[in-house]
Parts: structure tokens; sequence; C-alpha cells
């Protein structure tokens, strides 16, 4: 695993963590009284956050890992090298965000397949983000002179 393979399973890791876990916490502190009630819709909510967090991150460890390349073929490739990264990074962010959750409302019932296929989803959002960041990214010098 090179530098930059870490660095951004570190950043969306952390980076979709912190993201899921605030809008949870702020969605439970809607109703402090029915705190079962609303961690089904805490867990829903904290995935979007995940997921849109993945994205974000995958197309900027795409666009990161094709940067000087100028064949597309390569910086697709180069951009889905490091979209598992950034997709596993977002599984462990996801995983974390629910354990954060099941710690803050003790009796609710979280299921692990729901969690597996919502990690399944943001791998696979992360995957198709950074490749076509890093397709886009790497480009022949000849196409920027003609347009």
């Amino acid at each position: 695993m090179n530098r930059l393979q870490l660095r951004y399973l570190v950043v969306s890791f952390i980076a979709t963590a912190a993201v899921a876990i605030l809008i949870q916490l702020f969605l439970l502190t809607l109703l402090e009284s029915n705190r079962t009630l609303l961690a089904g819709a805490a867990l829903a909510a904290g995935w979007w956050g995940n997921l849109s967090t993945a994205a974000v991150v995958a197309i900027m460890a795409g666009r990161k890992a094709a940067t000087g390349f100028t064949d597309p073929r390569l910086g697709r490739l180069l951009g889905t090298a490091i979209g598992l990264w950034v997709g596993v990074g977002a599984i462990i962010g996801l995983v974390i965000s629910t354990l954060v959750l099941s710690s803050q409302v003790p009796g609710s019932d979280i299921r692990p397949g729901l969690i597996l296929i919502f990690g399944l989803v943001s791998l696979g959002v992360s995957l198709l983000a950074s490749t076509i960041a890093g397709r886009e990214t790497a480009h022949p010098p000849e196409a920027e002179e003609e347009a």
C-alpha cells in the first residue's frame, strides 16, 4: 500500500464516520423521550451522509491519483485502485458510526446485514466516482489545445 492509498483510506474513514455520527446525534437530540423510534431514521440519515461524503472523497482521490497521466485508460485504472481504498474507509466509517449509534440507543435493533448492504453500496459509489474522476483527469495534452 502506498502513501496515497493509505492517506485516502484514513481520510475517508475519518470523514465518513464524523459526518454520519454528527447526523445521527443531531437526529437523536430531536426527541429525547423516544429515542428508539429515531434510531432507524438516524441510521438511514447517517448512511446518506456516509455515502455522500465517500463520493466526494472518492472524486478527490481519483483526481489526485490520475494527475500527471495522459492516458484515460490508465487514469480509469488508477481511479479504480484508489476508489477501492476510499470505499473500504467508508465501510469502516459506517461500522464505527453504527457502533456509536448502538451505544447511544441501547435498545435499538440494528441488523448487521443492513449495514453490510449499506457498506457495499458506499463501496460501489466510491469505485464508480473515483473511476470516472480518474478517467476524466487523465487526458492527452492535445485534447486541451483543440478545445
